[in-house]
């Protein structure tokens, strides 16, 4: 479970990431250290905006398009995807530092 810790009071998803950047080469731990930290906040808000989104747009919808909401859910969902954009190209550059560079 996320929410459990270990003896040391360690959450299991971290030691995950901990282990999952150490296969970096030695001289690129640091830039993927801060590549998937940046990486899980952009994809954790990245997956809530559209979560969001589709729950507004489900409260929202009226049978006659255009709506109200239109013009916000263009906006929102652009936004939405270049996060998952974004996520994906870093997702590509963890795989690149950990097991290609590595």
């Amino acid at each position: 479970m996320l929410h459990m810790v270990d003896e040391r009071g360690v959450a299991p998803v971290v030691v995950l990431a901990v282990a999952f950047v150490s296969t970096a080469a030695a001289a690129w731990r640091p830039f993927a250290r801060g590549l998937l930290l940046v990486h899980i906040a952009a994809a954790v808000s990245t997956y809530t905006l559209w979560s969001w989104l589709a729950w507004m747009s489900q409260r929202r919808f009226q049978m006659r398009l255009p709506g109200n909401f239109s013009r916000r859910h263009r906006r929102t969902g652009k936004l939405v995807f270049v996060g998952l954009v974004f996520t994906a190209a870093s997702a590509t550059g963890m795989y690149v530092l950990t097991f290609v560079l590595s």
